[in-house]
């Protein structure tokens, strides 16, 4: 079928310590790499968010740029918390030695930063208040260390009134001490161009996908888990992976005469630790109402078709895991300086 424009889902990440999938081949997105119109600009710390814009940008191609000052913040943590603190404070805007030529030639801007006191961080404000972004479309990604992306979507909003931005949203919640609760809700604009076949053949469509996690701990070193994903009716539908029997999660589709039919499912699992945690068996269940079904809505001038067809067929799998010598847990244990929240959310970014 003819070029597809898109424009990207805002992409979040919570996690203590952010950790990636790996890259999927290219051909599995769906989505046209050869962009031109597309800027993803990040600023990023500790690399990580530095790793998520390259995933990005494997997936959708454009231009990277990473933001750098003019003076470099000092590499001691606590004197960037510190002076972080202080440009929030004052409303100071750190100077950028990052020079982007042209801004005009692009229509798409991804941006992406970590989350630094509860706030978007002032060398990402520098940048937002030197670049005119009106009338382009602005997709914001974050990562941060648990404690979610503060006030910083509500301030790309205000610093780019004249820009349509897509939203995101992700939430990671503990109730009790025993259920944790992780929702993760994309929204999107797909836009199927198809006018070198037909010149009306063309669809523009507002989608969206919610998945949501539950886990809970029982006593005698017993767990649940539940994932379910619902997606809504879509004319571009982009791969996901919240498939734990097969890589690369639901395929992407795309089609300018019609639309994927809405869906969702539930898998879950139980799992038993025992052996001081050094074993597990783990009971699966995939697709565990019988609800993956994928299907499609076609309309033309000559024929209309509705398809529906079972995505997987439902399994159950039985898995027992051995993990042999010794773990340092020190490797995972979250540095202490004994810091307020505000310096806390900057640790993984």
């Amino acid at each position: 079928m003819g070029s597809m424009a898109y424009s990207l889902l805002s992409f979040l990440l919570l996690a203590s310590s952010c950790a990636f999938s790996p890259k999927p081949p290219a051909s599995s997105s769906g989505l046209d790499q050869n962009r031109q119109d597309t800027l993803i600009v990040f600023l990023s710390r500790t690399r990580n968010t530095k790793a998520l814009a390259e995933i990005i940008h494997d997936q959708v191609g454009g231009t990277v740029v990473e933001l750098e000052l003019e003076t470099p913040y000092p590499e001691n943590y606590r004197a960037i918390v510190a002076q972080v603190a202080r440009e929030n404070e004052t409303g100071f805007l750190p100077p950028l030695k990052t020079r982007i030529e042209n801004m005009d030639r692009f229509e798409v801007v991804l941006i992406g930063f970590p989350t630094w006191g509860m706030q978007l961080p002032p060398p990402m404000k520098s940048f937002l208040h030197q670049y005119d972004l009106s009338g382009k479309t602005v997709i914001p990604f974050n990562t941060n260390a648990g404690y979610g992306v503060g006030s910083s979507f509500e301030t790309i909003e205000q610093l780019c009134p004249d820009s349509r931005i897509l939203p995101g949203f992700t939430l990671r919640n503990n109730f009790f001490g025993w259920l944790d609760v992780t929702s993760n809700l994309n929204v999107y604009q797909s836009d199927v161009d198809a006018t070198n076949v037909e010149s009306d053949l063309s669809v523009s469509r507002m989608s969206a996908f919610l998945k949501e996690t539950v886990q809970i701990t029982l006593p005698k070193n017993f767990a649940v888990q539940f994932n379910g994903e619902y997606r809504t009716k879509a004319s571009f539908t982009p791969t996901t992976n919240n498939d734990p029997f097969r890589g690369g999660g639901t395929p992407s589709q795309n089609t300018a005469q019609g639309y994927t039919k809405s869906v969702w499912f539930v898998d879950a699992s139980i799992r038993k630790s025992f052996w001081e945690n050094k074993a597990s068996l783990t009971l699966s269940v995939q697709d565990l109402f019988a609800s993956r079904k994928m299907g499609s809505y076609t309309l033309t001038d000559f024929f209309s078709q509705e398809t529906t067809r079972l995505m997987n067929p439902q399994m159950v799998r039985l898995n027992f895991a051995y993990r042999f010598g010794k773990m340092d847990a020190s490797l995972f244990k979250r540095k202490n300086n004994r810091m307020n929240t505000q310096g806390n959310d900057m640790m993984s970014n």
